[in-house]
């Protein structure tokens, strides 16, 4: 099948490139828990109902569910367009579309298998308890996290079809869902207003609210949360089939 053919792929790749994906998982991961680990073990004891243990727990597991659910793919999605690499996947029997998603995907499954189970095994073990449960309540939330990370990166790369380069709304993105997903901290922190304005946005339900729900369940009970974050999905996927299929006009018109 083409997913199980995407799958050993990436997962000949993560075994061939290790030092570039060890220097990618320090830079982008162990680096962010240890700065944040360390800004809130600085806080007081107890804020917003987290003691410093809570917090630092927070800190991994909200980081770790970040690199789990962005992903990166315009920067795909921007080589294939410019250097005209678009055609071959076009032209593939399987659809272009499910080729971006599902390569996500499969470095997604890579990732979690070699990386954070064995991560998670060690923190329990460390700890000598369970960390954290997972309910399927986190599982639908977290699914839901990799697809509005999948769908933000690849309306970004469909701006390719017009635009000469995207690298600085890239990084734009980072810098915002960084801030505003609640991988840095709580977002409970924020003043009552700024955090229920933060719900109806798509960014918390990146990281955030996965993360409250696997370790306390705080906001389980709310509905409205799935309803929102269900209602971002249907939005942000609808965006980004109306810009593949429009930015594909334009560029078949400048092939001809």
């Amino acid at each position: 099948m083409f997913e199980l053919q995407l799958f050993h792929m990436m997962r000949l790749k993560f075994f061939r490139y290790r030092s570039r994906f060890l220097m990618a998982y320090i830079n982008q991961l162990l680096i962010p828990i240890i700065i944040n680990g360390i800004f809130v073990l600085g806080l007081s004891e107890t804020i917003a109902n987290y003691d410093s243990m809570q917090l630092v727990t927070y800190v991994i597991l909200s980081n770790l569910l970040f690199f789990i659910s962005m992903e990166n793919i315009e920067n795909t999605i921007a080589y294939d367009i410019k250097e005209s690499r678009l055609v071959y996947k076009i032209l593939a029997p399987k659809s272009t579309l499910r080729q971006y998603f599902f390569q996500g995907i499969a470095k997604k499954i890579v990732q979690i298998i070699y990386v954070y189970l064995p991560a998670y095994v060690l923190m329990a073990l460390f700890a000598m308890q369970p960390m954290f449960s997972v309910s399927l309540y986190a599982i639908v939330f977290t699914g839901i996290s990799i697809i509005i990370g999948y769908c933000l990166s690849a309306i970004i790369g469909f701006l390719s079809f017009w635009m000469t380069e995207i690298w600085g709304l890239s990084a734009v993105k980072s810098l915002v869902l960084l801030m505003l997903s609640g991988a840095y901290f709580p977002l409970r922190f924020l003043p009552d207003e700024v955090y229920h304005a933060l719900l109806l946005t798509p960014f918390p339900y990146i990281s955030y609210i996965p993360a409250s729900i696997i370790l306390d369940g705080s906001v389980q009970n709310d509905f409205r949360l799935l309803v929102i974050a269900l209602g971002w999905c249907v939005v942000l996927w609808t965006i980004k089939v109306v810009l593949w299929e429009r930015g594909l006009k334009h560029f078949q018109g400048n092939l001809i």
